[in-house]
Order: C-alpha cells, then structure tokens, then sequence
C-alpha cells in the first residue's frame, strides 16, 4: 500500500478501525488451492505440502543451491505454476527473469524440480476432473469460461485466479 493507509497505521487505529472485521491472510494461495483441489481428484502434492508447510525454508535452499535471491525463487515458482517451463532458451520467462546461467542451476535444484513435477501431476488431474460445458469449455468458479483447447498453463490459470477471486470475494 502507498499513502496513508490501514497496513502501515499503528495497532491501535487498526484495532479501531476493523473493530468487529475479520482479517484473511491467504498464504500462498495458489498453491493451496492446486494442492487440495488435486487431492480432491486423487493427486496428492507432496513436494508442494512440504513447500506449504516449511515455505521459507524451501525458498531459502531453493534460492541458495540455484545463487538467486528468495524473492526470485518465489517469484520462479509461481512462475511455475502459471505454465513456465524449465527451458533454458534466454527468452522464456524463468531465464529471462533471474538470467539464463541461473535458471540452468535453477532446473537441477531437487525441490524445485519436484515442486516443478507436482505442479504438472495437479494440473492433469484437475483438467481432466474438472466439469466442462457442452461445448468442451471450463468455467472458473466466477462462472467465467475459457476454451477447451486453450493451453493447459491458460486453463489452469484460468481455474486458479477464479477461484482465488471467487475465494476472497
């Protein structure tokens, strides 16, 4: 947040002003949804419920063992999760992100590649779970549609940010 705000105001003013309000904090959301939603269709995740489980920790051996910062190593595994593939051709997302040296480190880190694995298995258990229409189309939690022969990564976003949205509303 930038200006004045509610995040950056003291406890008590916060305290005054949601007095009554829940907070929602959803940690890492993506993939919690993509984790339970699988289970749901008989996928379990387990090296995304190690990942959700000790978060910090994994960002934190992912980030050393590939020389990137914690911040890139989420940002890479969210990167992940919306359909980036471990190539090390300079233009697509991960090498352009943290550099292509990196990113080559980065696709033999262990946890990284199973998280990476993970990802893959929940996406084809969700997609070939999911209802479709009659048209062959998958509708998102809002009720939002996207064509059936999208991408797989645009179907599984499509699924996830509906959900999330569908989630926090």
């Amino acid at each position: 947040a930038k200006g004045i705000n509610l995040q950056t105001a003291p406890s008590l003013i916060k305290q005054a002003a949601l007095s009554g309000l829940w907070e929602y904090d959803f940690s890492n959301c993506h993939f919690a949804l993509l984790a339970q939603m699988a289970a749901r269709y008989g996928y379990q995740c387990e090296a995304i419920a190690h990942y959700l489980a000790h978060k910090k920790d994994t960002r934190q051996a992912i980030a050393a063992q590939a020389g990137i910062t914690e911040a890139q190593a989420k940002l890479c595994l969210l990167a992940v999760m919306y359909g980036a593939r471990a190539s090390e051709w300079h233009e697509n997302a991960i090498p352009e992100e943290i550099g292509q040296e990196a990113a080559i480190r980065l696709f033999q880190v262990a946890q990284f590649k199973a998280i990476s694995a993970d990802v893959g298995q929940a996406r084809r258990a969700i997609l070939t779970s999911w209802p479709r229409t009659t048209s062959g189309r998958l509708t998102n939690a809002l009720g939002k549609a996207i064509a059936g022969n999208a991408k797989h990564a645009e179907q599984m976003g499509h699924w996830l940010q509906g959900t999330e949205a569908s989630v926090l509303k």
